[in-house]
């Protein structure tokens, strides 16, 4: 598959040192991946560092009775897959590609050895720092606003995807039942026939906290 690497790795990440963009460029591989396959597993060691071009992922682990629980989705160029804390450790979670998806996979046994060169070292900490940023940012999401402000929140992060998933996912990773996604939903459209000046206030995220 063709692709611009260089423009890629210049437009999402700022690399400018010609010497890193040629090393990671030439280290790195287009890979597409089928609709529904499993990409990476929990407990498996991912040999590579896979990077979001198009498409639509989840994340997902089992509870203690063995139901799925979604813990992400992603969709937006430029964002890592991360399946671990850090690289070349066992995923701590199960990768789901929802619709095809397109990626950027570069085998870390290329990488690991430049790791000591500062610029590779930038582009090492960008990489988690971007993570680890959307990450804590829907955990705190998640864990302090109502069910409906959780909701609200969840169609401007990750704009249509309510409408490509199955609904169970999206109740999962937002910490309800699907009838309480149901029934959001379902006051929300309803909410939408309403003109401005009527509805109820508080149309603002509000925390849940006390």
């Amino acid at each position: 598959m063709e692709m611009d690497l260089f423009g890629f790795y210049q437009e999402h990440f700022y690399v400018r040192d010609e010497r890193l963009l040629s090393c990671l460029v030439e280290n790195s591989k287009v890979r597409l991946v089928p609709k529904n396959e499993v990409f990476q597993r929990m407990g498996q060691v991912n040999p590579n560092l896979d990077i979001m071009v198009h498409g639509l992922v989840r994340g997902f682990f089992p509870d203690c009775t063995g139901k799925d629980i979604t813990d992400c989705f992603e969709f937006s160029p430029g964002i890592p897959l991360m399946t671990s804390f850090e690289l070349n450790e066992v995923s701590v979670i199960s990768m789901e590609a929802l619709r095809e998806t397109v990626m950027v996979s570069m085998p870390l046994a290329r990488l690991m050895p430049f790791l000591d060169h500062p610029a590779v070292m930038r582009f090492y900490v960008q990489f988690l720092s971007r993570a680890l940023r959307r990450h804590w940012e829907s955990k705190m999401i998640l864990s302090q606003y109502s069910a409906k402000d959780r909701y609200r929140w969840f169609l401007g992060k990750y704009p249509g995807v309510i409408d490509m998933v199955n609904h169970h996912y999206v109740a999962s990773f937002l910490g309800m039942t699907p009838v309480t996604l149901s029934r959001i939903r379902s006051a929300e459209r309803q909410m939408d026939g309403v003109a401005p000046e009527e509805r109820a206030p508080g149309v603002q995220l509000s925390c849940r906290c006390p």
